[in-house]
Order: structure tokens, then sequence, then C-alpha cells
């Protein structure tokens, strides 16, 4: 299945949800976790931009790049920048909390 800008992958109680991007990112939704792509510019060697907003609990691998603060993952109270990093990240509408697993956010 392709996923495309404003796509947006909603889990439901007790179901998850990996997506693999051509970018070799994999994101893992937990249940109960909405995820949307909002900006996706990719091409190996040239310069790149990836959005995404999330609610809920992901686990992201995203994988090294040149540019720290290309790829950002939005919630509703904090926006993660990140670059080469495995991390977790937790957000309802009023609290985000993050762990960095390994890499920089």
């Amino acid at each position: 299945m392709s996923l495309f800008v404003t796509d947006q992958v909603i889990t439901a109680k007790g179901q998850s949800a990996v997506l693999e991007f051509i970018s070799k990112d994999k994101i893992k939704l937990s249940a109960a976790a909405q995820f949307t792509i909002e900006e996706f510019k990719y091409e190996k060697q040239q310069k790149e931009s990836l959005l995404f907003s999330m609610l809920g609990k992901i686990r992201a691998l995203i994988s090294p790049r040149a540019e720290m603060g290309k790829i950002k993952f939005k919630t509703p109270t904090a926006t993660i920048g990140v670059k080469g990093t495995d991390f977790l990240t937790e957000s309802t509408a009023s609290l985000s909390e993050v762990s960095t697993i390994e890499g920089n956010v």
C-alpha cells in the first residue's frame, strides 16, 4: 500500500502498524495512535524535507542524514528535529515525552 502527503494512519485499540519509507526510515505506531504525512520530499543526494504529525505512541528509526532538522515530528505541544535517530515518543493533546534510544533529537 502506498502512502502520500496528507495521508493519515490511525491505529485502533489493540492494533499497531509499521510504516517503511523509500528513505529507509521506519515508523512503528502503537495502539490508538494517529500519524499524518504533512510533507515528504526525498531524493538521494538531494536536499530533503520530511514532516510528520503524530498523536499517541510511536517508535521511529530514522536513517542518518547529512543535515540535522530536515526531518521533523510535530506533536500538539512540540516539534522534534531528528537525524540518524532511534527514538520513542508519546503525546497527548497537552503533553509530549521523548526517549532517545540512539542518535540525536
